[in-house]
Formats: C-alpha cells, sequence, structure tokens
C-alpha cells in the first residue's frame, strides 16, 4: 500500500508543530510588546529604534529559525563558523517566515470577511473571536502549514525524482 500524496508526510507535520512552537514567543512577545502599534517607531528621527525595530521584526525570527532547523535537521557547514547556520538553514528559515506570513494573512482574511458577515467588524467581536478560539486558529495554522510543507516536498520530489525514489529490496 502506498502513502497518498495528498496526505502530508510525518516530517511536514514536525516542521508544522515545530513551526508553531518556534512562533509563540514570538506572538507573544509581539502582543507584550505592542508590536502591532510600533510602525508608530518608524516617524521618528531617531535612527537607533529604527534600526532596533527592523532587527527584532524581521532578522531576529529569521535567525532563531535558522538555528532550529540547523540543530534538528541541518549539517553544518564547515566554511562558517559554529554560531553561523548553513545557508539550507538560511533558506529554511526563510521559507517558513513566508509560509507563517502568508497563513496568518490567510487566516486574518478569513477571520475579519467572518467578522463582517456575522454582523460587522468591531473591537470588542475581534477580540473576542481570537481570544476564544486561539486554539483552533493554531490548529488551522499547523494543518496548513503541513499542506504547505508537503507542497514543499512534492516540488522537490517533482523536479528531483531520484532523491526521492524508493530503494529497492533485493
Amino acid at each position: 500500500m502506498r502513502y497518498p500524496d495528498w496526505l502530508p508526510r510525518p516530517k511536514s507535520w514536525l516542521q508544522a508543530i515545530v513551526l508553531t512552537i518556534c512562533l509563540m514567543p514570538l506572538v507573544i512577545a509581539a502582543i507584550a510588546m505592542g508590536f502591532v502599534a510600533s510602525p508608530a517607531v518608524l516617524f521618528t528621527e531617531h535612527i537607533a529604534l529604527i534600526l532596533l525595530w527592523i532587527s527584532l521584526v524581521f532578522t531576529f525570527p529569521l535567525w532563531i529559525f535558522a538555528h532550529i532547523h540547523q540543530y534538528l535537521w541541518g549539517e553544518p557547514n564547515p566554511k562558517f563558523p559554529t554560531w553561523i547556520p548553513s545557508l539550507k538553514s538560511w533558506g529554511e528559515s526563510i521559507f517558513a517566515a513566508v509560509i507563517s506570513l502568508l497563513i496568518l494573512l490567510v487566516m486574518a482574511l478569513y477571520t475579519y470577511i467572518y467578522l463582517e458577515g456575522t454582523g460587522g467588524y468591531t473591537d470588542y467581536r475581534w477580540d473576542q473571536l481570537t481570544h476564544a478560539n486561539g486554539d483552533k486558529l493554531a490548529i488551522c495554522f499547523i494543518i496548513l502549514s503541513a499542506y504547505l510543507y508537503h507542497l514543499k516536498y512534492l516540488i522537490a520530489k517533482r523536479f528531483d525524482p531520484k532523491r526521492f525514489r524508493p530503494t529497492q529490496k533485493p
């Protein structure tokens, strides 16, 4: 019996769960530090605040994802020092950031459409929906990210079939 192509592989599920676990502290920190309103920092004339905001919002999560990928699945690059992940790990961290943003945008759009269809968008209803359904949103995030990781696997399998060919038993 063959493994169905439409069902994500166990590695895809594991990558999705690791991505979700890695995002939880970032989301909690973003809520605690008020990063929703932090683009207002960009309107100041202090270059240090702008650089700090850019490093915290963009580069720090990529660096964390790259180190986690290096630790779990990557091989270190002998040309780099040990504290710098390999280029493959950096690529995986960029992919993780892209799918995270894509899924979060899709979920926010779906939630907004749902709120508009059921009586209008208000801050109270948004807070009530997100606080009451945070676990459901996390499960949706895991499922969607597992399918996106599986899609990446299928695309790689299509372009490099020798790497994914099953071994022949003698």
